[in-house]
C-alpha cells in the first residue's frame, strides 16, 4: 500500500541558506498555518525547478486568467555576451546573459548563427523572424 503524499501549503518564502560543503540549499518557508519549515534541496533539484517553474507559472496564468496570451515578464536591465570556452559539434558557442535591475539573471549558450537570427528578429528583419499572430499580454 502506498503512502498518501503530505500536502504542505506555503504562504511565503522567507530566506535561504547554502551548505558550504555540498551546495544543498535550505529554502525557508512559512506554511499557510503560520509555522516555519525548511525544504532541503540538492543542486540537481534546483536545476530541475529552474527549468520547470516558468512552465508552471505560464500554465497557472493561462488557467487563472483564461487567457492563452498572458505572460509573466520582467523588465530587462542589462545583458552580457561572452565567448564560451568550449565548442559544441565544432561550433564556437557564446553565452548570452539577460539580467533584470533586481539581479535576476539567466544565461543561455548559443552559436553565432542563432544569435544573428535573434538580432535580426529584434531589429525587425521579417525575412528571418517569425510573424507574431497575436500580441501577448504583459504581466509584471
Amino acid at each position: 500500500m502506498s503512502e498518501t503524499p503530505k500536502i504542505i501549503g506555503i504562504s511565503a518564502l522567507t530566506t535561504y541558506e547554502v551548505e558550504p560543503l555540498n551546495g544543498r540549499v535550505h529554502l525557508k518557508v512559512r506554511q499557510s498555518n503560520g509555522s516555519l519549515a525548511t525544504l532541503v534541496l540538492p543542486v540537481d533539484c534546483l536545476s530541475q525547478l529552474l527549468m520547470t517553474i516558468p512552465r508552471m507559472i505560464s500554465e497557472a496564468l493561462r488557467e487563472s486568467r483564461r487567457d492563452e496570451t498572458a505572460r509573466l515578464v520582467y523588465p530587462l536591465g542589462s545583458h552580457r555576451l561572452e565567448v564560451a570556452d568550449q565548442r559544441i559539434h565544432g561550433e564556437q558557442q557564446f553565452i548570452l546573459t539577460l539580467e533584470t535591475s533586481e539581479s535576476f539573471a539567466v544565461s543561455f549558450c548559443a552559436p553565432a548563427d542563432l544569435l544573428t537570427c535573434l538580432a535580426h528578429s529584434i531589429v525587425g528583419d521579417l525575412a528571418t523572424s517569425p510573424v507574431v499572430e497575436q500580441k501577448p499580454k504583459v504581466l509584471s
